[in-house]
């Protein structure tokens, strides 16, 4: 499962951390430096990605999380002292991922996230209160019509900036010691039993048989479930715009 969680929330997965002061310090020193770094910064996300893979295959998750983050930053990171490259890959229009694609439903909660984080200390009001300002200045200038467009660089530079980038990554940390994952309702044969108790027949022009359906409520404990929300709610890792 945390296998999944890692894939499906860009390789963010269990630790975490916010993009260090002194790297943006030192990019508004050398702008032309930055951007020269950005090709390096790729390859090396690209390899890290590998090594994920590698350790996924390995059932390695703990690896495969760090490798994941660090992937991450190196390819979103936030620069305020340098344009990002023109060719940059995620750049490229169409990808719900990138930087370019964007919908209303997608800035809204990308502005109440950083107002959180905000409100909580994480993230400090200059420039992130602005930066929630401009993506709700902007949600009422993308059509109805679409679930999501690109958004052309230009709009605003902290938009340019920050938008579908890892700005701030937290680590809830691991579970404490005696503390289960599961909850202790949690009844796995249950649930089993649940899946092959309504297999489905067989479909006239599909497969011979085909898989039950189970679903299970209350599968993590308390404090597990509370570490999970933080994660999601504290962690600028949510990049598709999407419908829905």
């Amino acid at each position: 499962m945390l296998g999944a969680l890692c894939r499906l929330c860009g390789g963010v997965a269990a630790l975490a951390g916010t993009l260090p002061r002194a790297a943006v310090a030192a990019a508004v020193g050398a702008p032309g430096a930055a951007q020269a770094e950005e090709p390096r910064a790729w390859a090396e996300a690209r390899r890290l990605e590998r090594e994920a893979e590698d350790a996924m295959v390995r059932g390695d998750l703990a690896v495969a999380a760090i490798r994941y983050l660090e992937a991450c930053q190196l390819q979103r990171a936030a620069d305020f002292g340098a344009d990002c490259p023109a060719a940059h890959p995620l750049l490229a229009g169409g990808d719900d991922r990138g930087f370019k694609r964007a919908g209303r439903l997608k800035l809204r909660h990308d502005a109440e996230q950083l107002e959180h984080l905000v409100a909580l200390g994480k993230l400090p009001a200059r420039p992130y209160s602005q930066v929630a300002s401009i993506y709700r200045q902007l949600i009422p200038k993308l059509p109805l019509e679409h679930a999501a467009v690109d958004v052309a660089p230009g709009i605003h530079k902290l938009y340019d900036r920050t938008y579908n980038r890892a700005l701030h990554l937290t680590q809830p940390g691991r579970l404490p010691v005696g503390q289960r994952m599961l909850s202790p309702q949690f009844d796995a044969s249950a649930l089993e039993r649940q899946f092959r108790e309504s297999e489905l027949p067989p479909e006239a022009h599909g497969c011979e048989a085909q898989n039950g359906i189970a679903h299970a409520d209350g599968l993590l404990s308390e404090v597990a479930l509370a570490k999970l929300h933080q994660w999601c709610l504290e962690s600028t890792m949510w990049f598709a715009s999407r419908p829905g």
